[in-house]
């Protein structure tokens, strides 16, 4: 679902074909959820190559079932999850797509993905910052200085303040900060202020160790 959500130029549909995952996830019910405000929505998605792991790992064989799986052409999606019965909470992403179209979607989902690398670019403008995980599909992860508990206190100052908000994360075994800016609505000149705050609050709550 998120492979159709982004624009063609932003997609890694293609490279995930090309890679050499027999499964890849995904959980775009974030990006859907927060595109214009829509409903809220159970909604996740995966690229697999070999259909036949799933039947293997999940079908279910029981003899009360043998009229499901008659029909083996048919498919089921009992058979290739855990849920083997399931409400029809496609619905309401159905609906959301008929009402708004798909256009709404990918520029709310592609907005996003651009407040990431607009965050970073004025990151990377600012001394003491570290970016350790580029922007990409609206979340950017960063550091500032070398101390472990020094992000962590970064978090706590940003959430006294109240304008925005953001978590800590761990790349590569640092800890580090980490903006998931998946709210279309917000503007650039949000996203700049959120940065001026941050690395505001930063450089107030560094102390050098000795």
């Amino acid at each position: 679902m998120r492979m159709a959500l982004m624009a063609p130029q932003r997609s890694f549909a293609n490279a995930a074909a090309k890679s050499c995952a027999a499964l890849i996830a995904l959980t775009p019910s974030r990006s859907i959820r927060t595109s214009g405000s829509f409903s809220r929505l159970n909604a996740a998605a995966f690229w697999c190559a070999i259909r036949a792991l799933l039947h293997s790992a999940f079908r279910v064989t029981a003899d009360y079932l043998h009229e499901v799986h008659r029909d083996t052409a048919e498919v089921n999606f009992g058979d290739q999850g855990i849920q083997l019965t399931r409400s029809f909470r496609a619905l309401k992403l159905w609906l959301s797509i008929k009402t708004f179209g798909m256009a709404a979607f990918r520029e709310a989902v592609t907005r996003g993905f651009e407040l990431a690398e607009l965050a970073e670019r004025e990151l990377r403008t600012k001394n003491g910052w570290e970016i350790l995980s580029p922007a990409q599909m609206g979340i950017v992860c960063f550091r500032f200085g070398a101390e472990d508990a020094l992000q962590a206190r970064i978090v706590d100052a940003m959430l006294r303040e109240g304008y925005a908000f953001l978590t800590s994360t761990k790349v590569k075994g640092a800890i580090c900060l980490r903006l998931c800016t998946i709210n279309p609505r917000t503007t650039d000149a949000e996203m700049i202020e959120t940065v001026k705050r941050l690395d505001d609050c930063a450089r107030r709550c560094f102390s050098p160790i000795a």
